[in-house]
């Protein structure tokens, strides 16, 4: 939930509202703020969509643009699962996350996995409306 009054965001000049930049482009530590049961538009996969928060940045992103963009941005990171897939979403929890998995359910892994840490790469795409976006194409540990 955002802290900016509702009101004074109405009653800001147009001039002065500018779009945030996007994440820039590089490896960030996250940790995970919450999670989303969801399924996909077309096919409608089940899926899990993670909210994440960058709290770190490595030596390869710009710290010129991070310095505009600012860390403690949220993103989000999607995981459709399937019985082909979840093996995915298992190396997710267990070997990017941390989170121990010996005896445990992958429900109960997520039960788990607010506040778990992990890195990430991220990469810029395009949106349909032709706006800039980040998005986290591959995710590690953090070392």
């Amino acid at each position: 939930m955002s802290s900016v009054d509702f009101n004074s965001i109405l009653d800001t000049p147009v001039e002065e509202i500018k779009a945030k930049p996007p994440v820039p482009v590089g490896t960030y530590g996250f940790v995970i703020k919450g999670m989303t049961n969801i399924e996909s538009s077309q096919k409608k996969t089940p899926g899990i969509e993670f909210e994440v928060e960058t709290f770190k940045a490595y030596d390869d992103v710009d710290v010129e643009l991070l310095a505009e963009a600012g860390l403690g941005r949220t993103l989000k990171h999607t995981l459709y699962v399937t019985g082909d897939s979840a093996n995915m979403l298992k190396e997710f929890l267990i070997d990017h996350c941390k989170i121990e998995g010996a005896g445990k359910t992958l429900r109960q892994l997520l039960a788990e996995a607010t506040n778990a840490t992990f890195a990430g790469s991220v990469e810029h795409g395009i949106s349909k409306n032709g706006r800039p976006y980040a998005q986290i194409a591959k995710t590690l540990a953090l070392d």
